[in-house]
């Protein structure tokens, strides 16, 4: 059995023989905001079931961690919705790129899985569709599994992932177009968290009165 100094050992070593590919690759750029992060940092972190913690290098510096929410996203889905999620994205490996147009659209809009980004916005509809404010719960959820009540969004790069995500744009077009994506409703006045009042209610009515997801 490993101990405390061995886990030290083992995880500094790593360091040390990852260094050698320290300027390999490049940093996503697809996002003006990723692409300004520094590329040179690399951070390690193990945390055992007893909450030890060893960590080496950067392993404090905060990171967006992008598309690991989706494994985040998908366990809250699963625990309001169960099994029921099925119904509406696959759970097999899609063999094409994570934001692929072609496959989407060869199968009429159903994604092949919930952590290519086709399947992540059909997990994220359950989740706004469920809690009164999904941003907040999945917030909450996420500082309370990390033990870190500090953790939060990144607004800068939301921001720049929303004016530059033209192929999310089209995803969701996709996703619209069989009749998995149905409505979107404008109301200018919002609710204190900025939310369309009469928006939400619409949408709220069409789910019940068609009893058919909004999706």
């Amino acid at each position: 059995m490993l101990k405390d100094n061995d886990y030290r050992q083992i995880l500094e070593g790593i360091r040390d023989d990852v260094k050698e590919f320290s300027y390999e690759g490049k940093q996503a750029d697809y996002i003006p905001a990723l692409a300004r992060v520094n590329p040179n940092q690399f951070g390690m972190c193990l945390r055992l079931v007893d909450g030890k913690e060893f960590a080496v290098a950067q392993a404090d510096t905060a990171f967006s961690i992008q598309s690991i929410s989706k494994v985040f996203a998908l366990a809250m889905a699963i625990s309001l919705k169960g099994e029921g999620i099925w119904s509406r994205v696959g759970k097999e490996p899609s063999g094409t790129a994570f934001n692929s147009l072609v496959q989407l659209e060869a199968e009429k809009g159903l994604p092949r899985n919930p952590f290519i980004n086709a399947g992540a916005m059909v997990i994220a509809d359950v989740l706004l569709s469920s809690l009164p404010d999904a941003r907040q719960s999945f917030l909450d959820l996420m500082r309370e599994i990390s033990d870190n009540p500090d953790l939060s969004y990144d607004e800068e790069i939301a921001l720049s992932e929303r004016e530059y995500g033209y192929l999310n744009a089209a995803i969701v077009n996709l996703l619209k177009y069989p009749g998995r994506y149905s409505v979107a409703v404008w109301s200018p006045r919002l609710n204190s968290k900025g939310n369309s009042v009469m928006g939400m209610k619409a949408l709220e009515l069409l789910t019940t009165r068609t009893k058919e997801s909004i999706f």
